[in-house]
């Protein structure tokens, strides 16, 4: 499987397993402040679109070199900043709604 490929399923799965754990997030579980340093659901999720978003269309635009620094490899960038932060941010949603008793991840 070609690079590319495989990123492309990645990105597909990313988002497909994002989609899964926050169609049955309600107001009031988005809105829910956790004990600690956590951020609610809802924070969490806008935080995952909006730092994608950004990401890519940097990357894709040129705008600005990437994190301030030299250019990284396009592979790079899709894997270490918009696929690993969606799982990541998906496993932390997924969390907040088990510790508030709804299901987190679909299975």
């Amino acid at each position: 499987m070609k690079a590319a490929s495989y990123l492309r399923e990645d990105i597909r799965w990313a988002h497909s397993l994002l989609e899964l754990v926050m169609q049955d997030v309600t107001p009031e579980l988005a809105a829910w402040h956790p004990p600690g340093l956590a951020n609610p659901i809802g924070a969490t999720y806008a935080h995952a679109a909006v730092g994608e978003d950004v990401i890519v269309r940097q990357l894709l635009q040129g705008v600005e070199p990437l994190l301030g620094s030299s250019q990284k490899p396009v592979a790079w960038v899709l894997s270490a900043l918009v696929i690993s932060h969606l799982n990541n941010m998906t496993g932390e949603m997924s969390a907040l709604k088990g510790v508030q008793g709804a299901k987190g991840y679909p299975w």
